[in-house]
């Protein structure tokens, strides 16, 4: 892990993972039962790719901040790189093959950006957990 205290930022960066998918399941259950099926599989697609792309991008900093290496390997570079690669192959792959609603893929997208914002107005509530994000 980068910092193994509670309040480091992998453990912040878990928080809004774990947050990310209750924003999901709370935008992706209602609309599972109103919404028509390209627009509901939009949101929980988008979401996921969304929170994997979140959780790649946390893995790339953690190997780049880790302090047993000196400098990040090539490969990590790389594999950083293709993070944008794989982003982009689902979003395409949902509006061609999947045929899904392009609105409900983007409220899907932003379920790591609602989760950042929700735990940021959480985090409010603490002395001094403002300052740490």
């Amino acid at each position: 892990m980068l910092l193994s205290d509670a309040h480091g930022p992998a453990a912040i960066l878990r928080r809004i993972e774990k947050l990310s998918w209750l924003v999901l399941a709370a935008l992706g259950a209602p609309a599972l039962a109103l919404a028509p099926l390209p627009v509901s599989g939009g949101i929980i697609l988008g979401g996921i790719v969304a929170i994997g792309n979140f959780r790649c991008m946390d893995f790339y900093f953690e190997l780049v901040f880790r302090k047993s290496l000196p400098r990040p390997k090539w490969w990590a570079h790389a594999l950083y790189a293709s993070r944008f690669l794989g982003l982009l192959g689902a979003i395409g792959a949902a509006f061609y093959w999947g045929d899904m609603n392009p609105v409900g893929l983007v409220i899907g997208l932003s379920t790591p950006i609602a989760a950042i914002t929700l735990f940021g107005i959480l985090s409010l509530g603490h002395r001094g957990s403002a300052a740490r994000i």
